[in-house]
């Protein structure tokens, strides 16, 4: 990981006063009803920036605190979404499977038994129905469903997200069926609790990773695969000896 201590300070200084400054405009009641999926939004992001720089400087229980908080916010983010979907643009339901999986990989990587529940049923309630108005993002949406299925333990709907991801990913262009291809295998390994398929799974998610990360970023989202790194804790937690590594992973994880 190539990053200098100075960047990762500047960086993380500048997700705290992100977050601290939309947290003080929803406390002083300063967003409207149509833009509270937004701020909760933008505070699961800030909040999963800040969980992995300190798991980049090794503040373990620092960054479980902000997974916690990004599993919160990104729910309540969808949350808002649904309860005020008549007045807010169409264009935020598109981006609904996206904050799934967040809140989804956030909750998983808190360790907090609850948020996971929430964030995995919180997936479970979106509407079929949501892939034909945004086909776009049909492969998101059942791959949610399929984690989801994963998380709480129900075999029927993490075998409805992945007869419905398998079918997506056929269609998909080839540089999102490499995206998918690796997701896919971790849900059936999964089911099948086979830890050398997991890992050949979460091999295939890294490798996509670092084929888009450029050098010299100092993105958080780049120089960690959140993704991955969650999967391979929920991995862990199930009882699988699975061991991956790979520059884009932390020295340590939230076990």
């Amino acid at each position: 990981m190539d990053i200098s201590t100075d960047d990762i300070e500047s960086e993380r200084a500048y997700a705290l006063k992100r977050f601290e400054k939309i947290s003080a405009g929803l406390e002083n009641g300063e967003v409207v009803d149509e833009s509270l999926y937004l701020a909760h939004g933008g505070l699961g992001d800030y909040s999963k920036e800040l969980g992995v720089w300190s798991l980049i400087e090794g503040a373990t229980a620092e960054a479980i605190e902000w997974f916690e908080t990004a599993a919160d916010h990104y729910t309540e983010s969808i949350r808002e979404r649904r309860v005020h979907r008549e007045i807010i643009e169409k264009a935020a339901w598109g981006n609904e499977p996206y904050a799934l999986a967040d809140a989804m990989f956030s909750a998983i990587l808190s360790g907090d038994g609850d948020l996971i529940e929430d964030a995995a049923r919180t997936a479970l309630d979106a509407d079929e129905t949501y892939t034909e108005e945004f086909p776009g993002t049909t492969a998101w949406y059942y791959f949610a469903v399929g984690l989801a299925g994963v998380l709480i333990d129900e075999p029927t709907e993490r075998e409805r997200g992945l007869s419905g991801l398998r079918a997506a990913h056929d269609s998909l262009a080839a540089k999102f069926k490499q995206f998918f291809a690796g997701r896919i295998t971790v849900l059936e390994s999964f089911a099948a609790n086979d830890a050398a398929r997991v890992e050949e799974g979460l091999q295939t998610m890294l490798d996509d990773h670092a084929d888009d990360a450029p050098a010299n970023t100092t993105s958080p989202d780049e120089l960690i695969c959140v993704p991955a790194m969650a999967l391979l804790v929920l991995a862990r937690r199930r009882g699988l000896d699975v061991d991956v590594e790979s520059e884009y992973l932390p020295d340590t994880l939230p076990e």
